[in-house]
Protein backbone atom coordinates (compact mmCIF):
# COMPACT_ATOMS: atom_id res chain seq x y z
CA UNK A 1 0.00 0.00 0.00
CA UNK A 2 1.43 3.37 -1.00
CA UNK A 3 2.68 5.48 1.92
CA UNK A 4 0.30 8.34 1.07
CA UNK A 5 -2.79 6.11 1.39
CA UNK A 6 -4.92 6.28 4.54
CA UNK A 7 -4.59 2.52 4.99
CA UNK A 8 -0.81 2.61 4.60
CA UNK A 9 1.06 0.52 7.21
CA UNK A 10 2.34 3.55 9.12
CA UNK A 11 -1.18 5.00 9.46
CA UNK A 12 -2.58 1.68 10.64
CA UNK A 13 0.22 1.30 13.19
CA UNK A 14 -0.16 4.85 14.53
CA UNK A 15 -3.96 5.04 14.62
CA UNK A 16 -4.92 1.52 15.64
CA UNK A 17 -1.79 0.55 17.56
CA UNK A 18 -1.71 -2.53 15.35
CA UNK A 19 1.07 -5.04 14.92
CA UNK A 20 1.97 -5.18 11.23
CA UNK A 21 2.72 -8.30 9.22
CA UNK A 22 3.66 -8.41 5.58
CA UNK A 23 2.81 -12.06 5.09
CA UNK A 24 0.08 -14.36 6.36
CA UNK A 25 2.75 -16.78 7.57
CA UNK A 26 4.29 -14.13 9.85
CA UNK A 27 0.84 -13.29 11.25
CA UNK A 28 0.01 -16.96 11.84
CA UNK A 29 3.24 -17.49 13.79
CA UNK A 30 2.64 -14.44 16.00
CA UNK A 31 -1.01 -15.40 16.50
CA UNK A 32 0.06 -18.80 17.88
CA UNK A 33 2.11 -17.05 20.56
CA UNK A 34 -0.45 -14.39 21.50
CA UNK A 35 -3.87 -14.66 19.81
CA UNK A 36 -5.39 -11.54 18.29
CA UNK A 37 -9.03 -10.58 18.85
CA UNK A 38 -9.22 -8.11 15.97
CA UNK A 39 -7.46 -8.88 12.68
CA UNK A 40 -7.08 -6.21 9.99
CA UNK A 41 -6.62 -7.61 6.47
CA UNK A 42 -5.81 -5.44 3.48
CA UNK A 43 -7.17 -6.53 0.12
CA UNK A 44 -3.61 -6.59 -1.29
CA UNK A 45 -2.73 -9.62 0.89
CA UNK A 46 -5.97 -11.54 0.26
CA UNK A 47 -4.32 -14.23 -1.89
CA UNK A 48 -2.10 -15.23 1.07
CA UNK A 49 -4.92 -15.47 3.62
CA UNK A 50 -5.83 -18.84 5.11
CA UNK A 51 -9.60 -18.77 4.58
CA UNK A 52 -10.10 -21.86 6.74
CA UNK A 53 -8.62 -19.91 9.65
CA UNK A 54 -10.60 -16.71 8.94
CA UNK A 55 -13.86 -18.69 8.67
CA UNK A 56 -13.07 -20.32 12.03
CA UNK A 57 -12.11 -16.94 13.51
CA UNK A 58 -15.40 -15.32 12.44
CA UNK A 59 -17.35 -18.15 14.09
CA UNK A 60 -15.28 -17.78 17.25
CA UNK A 61 -15.83 -14.06 17.82
CA UNK A 62 -12.60 -12.76 16.32
CA UNK A 63 -13.36 -9.53 14.51
CA UNK A 64 -12.16 -9.43 10.91
CA UNK A 65 -11.67 -5.96 9.47
CA UNK A 66 -11.20 -5.67 5.72
CA UNK A 67 -9.31 -2.72 4.24
CA UNK A 68 -10.44 -1.86 0.70
CA UNK A 69 -11.96 -5.35 0.53
CA UNK A 70 -14.66 -6.03 -2.10
CA UNK A 71 -17.82 -7.66 -0.80
CA UNK A 72 -17.19 -11.06 -2.44
CA UNK A 73 -13.90 -11.28 -0.54
CA UNK A 74 -15.62 -10.39 2.74
CA UNK A 75 -17.92 -13.37 2.15
CA UNK A 76 -14.87 -15.56 1.51
CA UNK A 77 -13.12 -14.29 4.68
CA UNK A 78 -16.12 -14.92 6.91
CA UNK A 79 -17.69 -17.90 5.18
CA UNK A 80 -21.02 -16.21 5.92
CA UNK A 81 -23.28 -16.69 2.90
CA UNK A 82 -26.06 -14.76 4.63
CA UNK A 83 -24.51 -11.34 5.09
CA UNK A 84 -25.75 -8.58 2.86
CA UNK A 85 -23.72 -5.89 1.21
CA UNK A 86 -24.11 -2.55 2.93
CA UNK A 87 -23.62 0.93 1.48
CA UNK A 88 -23.21 -0.44 -2.05
CA UNK A 89 -22.79 2.99 -3.59
CA UNK A 90 -19.87 3.93 -1.37
CA UNK A 91 -17.37 2.59 -3.91
CA UNK A 92 -18.43 5.38 -6.28
CA UNK A 93 -17.33 8.07 -3.82
CA UNK A 94 -14.17 6.70 -2.17
CA UNK A 95 -11.20 4.56 -3.08
CA UNK A 96 -10.49 3.19 0.38
CA UNK A 97 -12.97 1.50 2.70
CA UNK A 98 -12.96 -0.37 5.97
CA UNK A 99 -15.52 -3.12 6.43
CA UNK A 100 -16.18 -5.30 9.42
CA UNK A 101 -18.76 -7.95 10.13
CA UNK A 102 -19.26 -9.60 13.49
CA UNK A 103 -20.94 -12.83 14.52
CA UNK A 104 -21.37 -13.89 18.11
CA UNK A 105 -23.36 -16.71 19.57
CA UNK A 106 -23.72 -17.74 23.20
CA UNK A 107 -25.18 -21.18 23.81
CA UNK A 108 -26.48 -22.95 26.86
CA UNK A 109 -25.55 -26.24 25.19
CA UNK A 110 -22.38 -26.15 23.02
CA UNK A 111 -23.42 -29.34 21.20
CA UNK A 112 -25.64 -27.17 19.00
CA UNK A 113 -22.88 -24.79 17.83
CA UNK A 114 -22.06 -26.47 14.50
CA UNK A 115 -25.76 -26.87 13.68
CA UNK A 116 -26.52 -23.23 14.45
CA UNK A 117 -23.49 -21.95 12.55
CA UNK A 118 -24.53 -23.94 9.50
CA UNK A 119 -28.13 -22.75 9.64
CA UNK A 120 -27.24 -19.10 10.31
CA UNK A 121 -24.22 -18.74 8.02
CA UNK A 122 -24.96 -21.06 5.11
CA UNK A 123 -28.73 -21.61 4.92
CA UNK A 124 -29.77 -18.20 6.32
CA UNK A 125 -32.40 -19.89 8.49
CA UNK A 126 -33.88 -17.34 10.89
CA UNK A 127 -36.17 -19.68 12.82
CA UNK A 128 -35.44 -23.18 14.00
CA UNK A 129 -35.98 -25.33 17.10
CA UNK A 130 -33.15 -25.78 19.59
CA UNK A 131 -34.88 -28.46 21.66
CA UNK A 132 -35.49 -26.28 24.73
CA UNK A 133 -31.99 -24.86 24.98
CA UNK A 134 -31.33 -21.14 24.95
CA UNK A 135 -29.07 -19.23 22.61
CA UNK A 136 -28.11 -15.63 22.09
CA UNK A 137 -27.04 -14.47 18.63
CA UNK A 138 -25.79 -11.18 17.35
CA UNK A 139 -24.56 -10.18 13.92
CA UNK A 140 -23.38 -6.77 12.92
CA UNK A 141 -21.70 -4.91 10.10
CA UNK A 142 -20.13 -1.61 9.25
CA UNK A 143 -18.69 -0.16 6.06
CA UNK A 144 -16.88 3.15 6.19
CA UNK A 145 -15.48 5.16 3.35
CA UNK A 146 -12.09 6.66 4.13
CA UNK A 147 -11.63 10.14 2.69
CA UNK A 148 -9.51 11.70 5.45
CA UNK A 149 -7.33 10.52 8.30
CA UNK A 150 -10.01 11.50 10.85
CA UNK A 151 -12.25 8.77 9.41
CA UNK A 152 -9.74 6.18 10.64
CA UNK A 153 -9.45 7.82 14.04
CA UNK A 154 -13.21 7.80 14.62
CA UNK A 155 -13.38 4.18 13.53
CA UNK A 156 -11.06 3.11 16.35
CA UNK A 157 -13.68 3.65 19.05
CA UNK A 158 -16.38 1.95 16.94
CA UNK A 159 -14.27 -1.16 16.51
CA UNK A 160 -13.32 -1.29 20.19
CA UNK A 161 -16.89 -0.69 21.35
CA UNK A 162 -18.26 -3.33 18.98
CA UNK A 163 -15.63 -5.80 20.15
CA UNK A 164 -16.35 -5.16 23.82
CA UNK A 165 -20.10 -5.40 23.29
CA UNK A 166 -19.60 -9.01 22.29
CA UNK A 167 -19.00 -9.58 26.04
CA UNK A 168 -16.40 -12.25 25.70
CA UNK A 169 -15.73 -13.89 29.01
CA UNK A 170 -13.67 -16.75 27.64
CA UNK A 171 -11.27 -14.44 25.82
CA UNK A 172 -9.89 -11.39 27.61
CA UNK A 173 -9.88 -8.37 25.34
CA UNK A 174 -6.51 -6.76 24.75
CA UNK A 175 -6.59 -3.11 23.84
CA UNK A 176 -3.48 -1.16 22.97
CA UNK A 177 -2.78 1.14 25.97
CA UNK A 178 -2.82 4.24 23.77
CA UNK A 179 -6.39 3.42 22.71
CA UNK A 180 -7.86 2.98 26.20
CA UNK A 181 -9.01 6.63 26.45
CA UNK A 182 -11.23 6.00 23.40
CA UNK A 183 -13.11 3.16 25.12
CA UNK A 184 -16.27 4.24 26.96
CA UNK A 185 -15.71 3.77 30.71
CA UNK A 186 -18.83 1.63 31.02
CA UNK A 187 -17.38 -0.89 28.56
CA UNK A 188 -13.79 -0.86 29.79
CA UNK A 189 -13.15 -4.07 31.75
CA UNK A 190 -9.43 -3.52 31.66
CA UNK A 191 -7.54 -2.06 34.57
CA UNK A 192 -4.27 -0.46 33.69
CA UNK A 193 -1.39 -0.19 36.15
CA UNK A 194 -0.44 3.29 37.20
CA UNK A 195 3.11 4.30 36.32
Amino acid sequence: VAPDRFTAPQSVREIFGADLFYSWEAFAEANLVSPYHVVFIHNSIFEQVDLTWTNWAYRNQIMLVGFSMPFDRIIALTGDQCITEINKGIWDDVEETITFYTYSIQLEDERYRAQIDERKLIYCDEQFDLNDTSAGLSKGSSLCGITRIEDLTSLVSRIITTRMNQQLTAHPIRVHPRLLPLVPASLNPISTPTP
